[in-house]
């Protein structure tokens, strides 16, 4: 069959040829430069498109799950509504992309650059977001629960109303202990507390200066969090003052 790919801006042809199905054709045709291109609504399933060049496409509503697109460069594309479960996206550029309400589900993220996507709503659930850079992106609404968020990078980013169960490997970060503590009812913590809150929050104390300044008086409050079944700050902050 004949395969055309347009240009989504301008209705240009950027490639053509023949192939069996758009997958095939995608496949043997990665190494091109295809940014821009008009991919909304694709069957990509199980495809092999590692090392693409889609910067810029429009890929809303496409089937990308299980596909392997580690190391592509899709930033500042359109990926809403795909779906996307399962896929390999490791060391992926998705920079200033579109994925809300996308289904991420499972997918390996890891060392992806995410920073200024827009992400509202996207299904995250079990991804592996360790070492991703999602810096100023948004994230309101999305589902991260189970995610592993080791190493990565969230400053500036919107998490108001994500939901957070079951996450792992967050004891670093200042950005989602910030977003659990905005969850708990103010009575629950003392002025006094809220005070060593503040401090932490808006100076991103490290362990050991939080250690320094405030020693065992930190504990009732991560054992707070705990409570709420967010307990890796407060595992971490018993073995630092064992230290």
């Amino acid at each position: 069959m004949r395969i055309v790919i347009k240009n989504r801006w301008d209705n240009k042809i950027i490639i053509s040829g023949n192939a069996k199905s758009l997958k095939e054709f995608l496949e043997k045709n990665k190494g091109s430069h295809l940014s821009g291109s008009y991919l909304s609504g694709s069957d990509l399933s199980g495809s092999d498109l590692s090392g693409s060049y889609l910067r810029g496409s429009d890929l809303s509503g496409s089937d990308l799950s299980g596909s392997y697109l580690s190391g592509s460069d899709l930033s500042g594309s359109d990926l809403s509504g795909s779906h996307l479960s399962y896929s390999d996206l490791s060391g992926s550029d998705l920079s200033g992309s579109d994925l809300s309400g996308s289904d991420l589900s499972g997918s390996d993220l890891s060392g992806s650059d995410l920073s200024g996507s827009y992400l509202r709503g996207s299904d995250l659930r079990g991804s592996d977001l360790s070492y991703s850079d999602l810096s100023g992106s948004y994230l309101r609404g999305s589902d991260l629960s189970g995610s592993d968020l080791s190493g990565s990078y969230l400053r500036g980013s919107d998490l108001r109303g994500i939901y957070l169960s079951g996450i792992k490997n967050y004891s670093e970060s200042h950005d989602i202990f910030i977003e659990l503590i905005k969850g708990i009812s103010c009575d629950k913590f003392t002025r006094s507390q809220w005070g060593i809150i503040g401090l932490i929050c808006l100076k991103r104390l490290c362990w050991g200066t939080i250690k320094n300044k405030f020693e065992k008086s930190f504990l009732p409050i991560l054992k707070i969090l705990k409570d709420q079944g967010f307990d890796e700050y407060y595992n971490a902050y018993k073995e630092i003052l064992k230290g």
